[in-house]
C-alpha cells in the first residue's frame, strides 16, 4: 500500500470507521470521500477500497449515503454531452444540484464521525463527470471563465446550460440625426405598438444598438444582446471623428467564433453608422467603459438672436477656456435624472462668426457637460453660459461630437 493510502487508512482507523459505520454501508466513492482531503494524488474510490480492505468492511447492495448516485455518472455525462452538441465552445465547467436528502445525510455523518477532511458529494460528481467529458468532447474544463457551465440536477435528471456571453469591442460613428444610441419606446403606446409607430413600439425605427447588434445576433445565433457605450450622444447629434467606444454583449451564443472583418462589412452596409476597430472584449472592459470620464470635442452651429461683433464673440468664448461651469440638471432631462448641480471644466473653446446670426463653436469639455445648455443657459440653470455672457439669446442648431479623447485617459 502506498504511503498516501496508508495515511488514509490510519485516519479511518482513528475515526473508528469500522465500528461506527457497521449499520451504514457505503460505496467506495462515499467511503473515500470522508477522507477526501487526506493525502493528495488519490481518487476517492481508491481511498474507499483501501479503507474497506484494510478494515474488513463489506460493500452493501446499495450505498446508505448516495443511494447509488455514483453508478449513474456515465448517464449524467451522456446527458450533458448531448446538450453540449448544439453549441460551439472551447471550455466548459460542470456543476450539480444534489438531492437535499443526500446532502443532509452527508452533513449529519460528518458531525457524527467528527470528520474535518471530507469532500462534498457535488465536488466529486462535478470532477468525475468533467474527467469523462474532456476526452469525449475534446474540450477543456475551465474554472475561471468557461464558455459554458452545465448544471446537472441529479434528483430530476435535468441539465441546464449557462452559456457565457461574448463581448465585442469597437467604435461607432453616426452620420445622421434622429437615430438614438439605444431603442426608444414609442411615446404614444410605450412599446405596445400603435398606428403612430406602425405597431413597432419604437419612437425611432432604428438605433445604433440595433444596427450593430442585429447582424451579430444572427451570426452567433444568440438569444439577445446588450449595448454598452462610453457615454451617449443626444438623438439629434452626429458622432464623428474616430467614433465612440462601445462593447456589444451577446447572450447565450450558440456560435462563438466570429469573423470580425466580415461583421464589420456587414454592419457598415448601413448608411447611418460605421463601426471600426472590432476586437474581442470582456466584462471587465464593459465596467471600464461605464466608469470612464473621457473629455470630448464638439462642434456646434449656434444661432444668435441678434448680431454680435466677431471680436466680442471671440473674447466671450475665450473667457470660458480652462474655466469651470455649474450646471443644474437640464429641464429637458429632469424627469429621468437626479436634480443636482454638477461642476464641469471647459478645457478648450474657439468661435468663428459665420454670418450675422450664426456662429461655429468648437469645444473640448469634461465628460458629462451639457453643451446645448452651455450655449443657451437653460433659463439660468447653467452658469455661466454663452447666452448670459453675450447678452443675447443663443441656441444650438446642429451639434456634432468630433472626438472622444480616450487615448488621453480619464483626466482628458
Amino acid at each position: 500500500m502506498s504511503n498516501g493510502l496508508g495515511e488514509v487508512v490510519e485516519a479511518a482507523k482513528k475515526a473508528e470507521i469500522a465500528e461506527r459505520l457497521s449499520d451504514k454501508p457505503l460505496c467506495d466513492h462515499c467511503l473515500g470521500r470522508l477522507f477526501g482531503k487526506v493525502s493528495t494524488g488519490l481518487d476517492n474510490p481508491s481511498r474507499g477500497r483501501a479503507i474497506r480492505e484494510s478494515l474488513g468492511l463489506e460493500l452493501g447492495e446499495k450505498c446508505w449515503l448516495c443511494e447509488g448516485l455514483f453508478d449513474e455518472i456515465e448517464k449524467f455525462s451522456d446527458m450533458i454531452e448531448e446538450e453540449l452538441e448544439n453549441i460551439e465552445y472551447d471550455s466548459f465547467l460542470v456543476g450539480s444540484k444534489i438531492d437535499p436528502e443526500i446532502e443532509s445525510r452527508e452533513e449529519n455523518l460528518w458531525v457524527e464521525l467528527d470528520l474535518h477532511n471530507f469532500e462534498i458529494t457535488k465536488a466529486e460528481m462535478n470532477r468525475e463527470i468533467g474527467k469523462i467529458l474532456e476526452p469525449r468532447t475534446g474540450k477543456v474544463v475551465e474554472f475561471k471563465r468557461p464558455d459554458v457551465v452545465a448544471l446537472m440536477n441529479t434528483a430530476f435528471d435535468d441539465v441546464e446550460l449557462t452559456i457565457n456571453p461574448i463581448f465585442v469591442y469597437g467604435r461607432y460613428k453616426k452620420f445622421v440625426r434622429d437615430v438614438p444610441q439605444t431603442t426608444w419606446s414609442c411615446r404614444s403606446c410605450w412599446g405596445v405598438g400603435c398606428e403612430k409607430c406602425d405597431n413597432t413600439g419604437k419612437e425611432y425605427q432604428h438605433s445604433v444598438k440595433d444596427l450593430i447588434g442585429e447582424p451579430f445576433l444572427v451570426e452567433t445565433d444568440s438569444e439577445d444582446y446588450s449595448f454598452h457605450g462610453a457615454g451617449r450622444e443626444d438623438v439629434d447629434v452626429k458622432m464623428l471623428g474616430r467614433g465612440r467606444p462601445f462593447v456589444l454583449e451577446l447572450s447565450r451564443p450558440k456560435k462563438r467564433t466570429i469573423d470580425l472583418e466580415k461583421m464589420q462589412k456587414e454592419v457598415n452596409r448601413s448608411e447611418a453608422i460605421e463601426v471600426t476597430d472590432l476586437k474581442p472584449s470582456s466584462r471587465k472592459e464593459v465596467a471600464e467603459l461605464k466608469t470612464a470620464r473621457y473629455f470630448k470635442s464638439y462642434k456646434a452651429i449656434v444661432e444668435l438672436d441678434q448680431p454680435v461683433p466677431e471680436q466680442k464673440l471671440k473674447e466671450v468664448v475665450s473667457s470660458f477656456k480652462g474655466e469651470e461651469i455649474a450646471q443644474q440638471t437640464p429641464a429637458r432631462v429632469a424627469k429621468r435624472r437626479a436634480d443636482k448641480v454638477r461642476k464641469r471644466t471647459i478645457q478648450d473653446i474657439e468661435a468663428t462668426l459665420l454670418d450675422d446670426g450664426t456662429a461655429e463653436i468648437c469645444i473640448k469639455a469634461e465628460a458629462g457637460t451639457y453643451i446645448k445648455e452651455l450655449v443657451n443657459g437653460d433659463e439660468g440653470r447653467t452658469k455661466p453660459s454663452l447666452a448670459e455672457m453675450l447678452g443675447v439669446g443663443c441656441r444650438v442648431r446642429f451639434l456634432d461630437v468630433m472626438d472622444i479623447h480616450d487615448e488621453d485617459g480619464e483626466d482628458g
